[in-house]
């Protein structure tokens, strides 16, 4: 989709009338086929290639939309919710149109859809935590549900990025859960990020100039190491 991302950067989300500032949010929804855009005023745009490159009204939120992640034939969205900036959960179909709303408000930072178990993963927005949340979306009717969340780990706060393996789940922080069980079954330290691509880690080591890049393969052997 990198066809629609380059114009929105290049145009600043100018499009049209009501897209006058910068999205806050940008999600691609693969079963939509669509590149879906987040503004502070509550808008939600689309773009596909039915709309020729430009932008699509697709909802308003009432307040300001700081998250949109695609869950499956459904479209997640996370706006302000008060003066406190705890944040509205809402669940809406491909014709804009809101299914569900979660019954209780919280921050939503970094996000990830587990396609296989129809759940989406939700920490806070300061992107640092000592919890997060998980909610199980309906496939069919959007329905969203909370379903509890993971606390009291160790190995310290816990942060993004969230990939899975299997029934496991590696945070960026290093923290490895059971994605059944919701449990930590394990803790990787000594990098600042990491992530699963398939059957390999790639660990980004925290350092004060540059960036590193570890790539390991399933038997943790270091098979390539980039510097920037």
């Amino acid at each position: 989709y990198s066809k629609w991302i380059i114009p929105v950067a290049n145009s600043g989300g100018h499009e049209n009338a009501f897209s006058r500032f910068l999205p806050t949010t940008i999600e691609y929804s693969d079963a939509h086929q669509r590149l879906y855009l987040g503004y502070q005023s509550g808008r939600v745009t689309f773009i596909d290639d039915l709309s020729g490159g430009e932008e699509k009204f697709y909802t308003s939120a009432t307040s300001g939309v700081v998250k949109l992640t695609a869950v499956g034939n459904f479209l997640h969205l996370a706006a302000i919710a008060d003066r406190y900036y705890r944040h509205q959960q809402a669940v809406f179909d491909v014709n804009g149109r809101e299914v569900s709303k979660a019954q209780q408000s919280s921050t939503v930072g970094v996000t990830t859809w587990h396609e296989e178990l129809n759940q989406l993963y939700v920490m806070p927005s300061d992107g640092t935590s000592y919890y997060f949340r998980r909610y199980e979306i309906h496939p069919t009717s959007g329905a969203i549900t909370y379903l509890g969340n993971a606390q009291n780990v160790s190995g310290g706060i816990m942060h993004g990025p969230m990939s899975f393996k299997g029934s496991e789940m590696l945070l960026g922080s290093g923290h490895v859960f059971d994605t059944e069980t919701f449990q930590q079954i394990g803790f990787i330290g000594g990098v600042d990020k990491m992530q699963w691509i398939g059957d390999e880690t790639i660990l980004f080591p925290e350092q004060e100039a540059g960036i590193t890049l570890i790539r390991r393969d399933s038997g943790n052997r270091n098979v390539e190491q980039l510097v920037y």
